[in-house]
């Protein structure tokens, strides 16, 4: 549950101060790109003043170098009561500081309980990852691509018309087609988002707490979302990934997993006992053929793009044989009206079947249609 996580109570005992496990939960924080938090420093009743100043010391020392390097550090003891009002009037501001996740998107949210409750149903909870849903509306699962429909819902434990991103959801849920598996791990999501991959592309970082450089073919557990899978990330030819370095890699999946582009992920070891690294999905959907490196490079660049109307441009230039767009619109997690208007901004010429539209860049268009007399002289 912590990939939706926007703000975090970071807890550090003064008696024990920063643990092993300390360190690792900050490493997934900080790769999951949580910049909101304050440390709660407890138990400060069971040691003197100058423990209290040390263990702040570490702490701080810990942070940095992370994104949630200069968040407060209250010092509080439950026995006493002491410096709880003041981590509760730090939190009150953090939460107002927090901007609200954009409704844009189809709505996505990440199971993490699914149960049956007596006399309501398939109850499935979660993370409202992006989008908005309503009662009556019509759902799926993925991985599995069951259809539902929305009976009912909970936001913040109470009853509610809809839900929207950033919220703790709890759905009431009923297959169109009977009783539909919706296990932990997998996505209830809009029509226009029902799709997996067994390959990601990914901009990864490797933790510089690692002693090895991560060669291409490592076999790692990945986690997104409530998602858990294994899988093997392959580096570019010759590329190794070194301790506090990041590089972009292939991820491939042993089962099949849900993502959209910007989607955070974490990597464990093989062994599933440490965190080794995390990272952002560039694609999810990546092209199956054996592009040349160089292409494969530039469509990676193109759509590492922080504005969407830039990396479409610069796709549509690294796509000689046109792009399709129903794949970008998948991948983006655009909604319909989303991906009219994306198209109507950036220049392109659309071609095919409406339902499988392709498109090219004007300059492409009209060096293909100068091409043509040539190729028809040599017929």
């Amino acid at each position: 549950g912590v990939a939706g996580t926007d703000l975090v109570l970071f807890v550090v005992a003064a008696d024990d101060g920063p643990m092993p496990q300390t360190a690792e939960h900050l490493a997934i924080l900080d790769l999951l790109g949580v910049t909101h938090g304050v440390v709660a420093l407890t138990k400060i009743d069971r040691v003197d003043a100058s423990r209290v100043a040390a263990v702040s010391a570490d702490t701080r020392a810990l942070l940095a170098g992370t994104a949630l390097a200069d968040c407060a550090i209250v010092p509080v003891s439950a026995q006493t009561g002491t410096g709880i009002d003041t981590l509760r009037q730090t939190l009150l501001a953090l939460k107002r500081s927090v901007p609200p996740r954009a409704d844009s998107g189809n709505f996505r949210l990440a199971v993490d309980r699914s149960f049956l409750l007596k006399g309501v149903g398939r109850i499935v909870t979660g993370t409202v990852f992006t989008g908005s849903i309503g009662v009556g509306d019509s759902v799926h699962v993925v991985p599995g691509g069951g259809e539902l429909r929305v009976r009912g819902l909970h936001t913040q434990s109470a009853v509610a018309e809809s839900a929207r991103a950033g919220q703790r959801c709890a759905l009431n849920v009923t297959g169109t087609r009977g009783e539909v598996e919706i296990p932990r791990g997998t996505w209830i999501v809009a029509p226009g988002a029902v799709f997996d991959s067994r390959r990601l592309d990914v901009d990864i970082a490797l933790l510089a707490s690692e002693r090895d450089a991560l060669r291409s073919r490592t076999a790692v557990h990945v986690h997104l979302g409530a998602a858990h899978t294994t899988g093997r990330l392959r580096a570019e030819p010759g590329h190794t990934l070194e301790p506090g370095t990041r590089t972009r890699a292939q991820l491939h999946l042993d089962e099949p997993m849900h993502a959209v582009r910007g989607d955070r992920l974490i990597l464990r070891d093989s062994s599933a006992q440490r965190t080794i690294g995390g990272g952002l999905v560039i694609d999810p959907l990546p092209d199956p053929t054996r592009r040349h490196r160089d292409l494969r490079a530039q469509r990676l660049d193109a759509l590492s793009a922080p504005r969407l109307d830039d990396a479409l441009a610069a796709l549509l230039a690294a796509s000689p044989d046109g792009l399709d767009l129903e794949r970008c619109a998948q991948a983006w997690n655009l909604t319909a009206s989303e991906a009219d208007a994306l198209w109507s901004r950036v220049p392109m010429l659309r071609y095919g079947d409406a339902a499988a539209a392709l498109a090219v860049a004007p300059a492409r268009w009209q060096a293909l249609l100068a091409a043509c007399p040539e190729a028809l002289t040599r017929l």
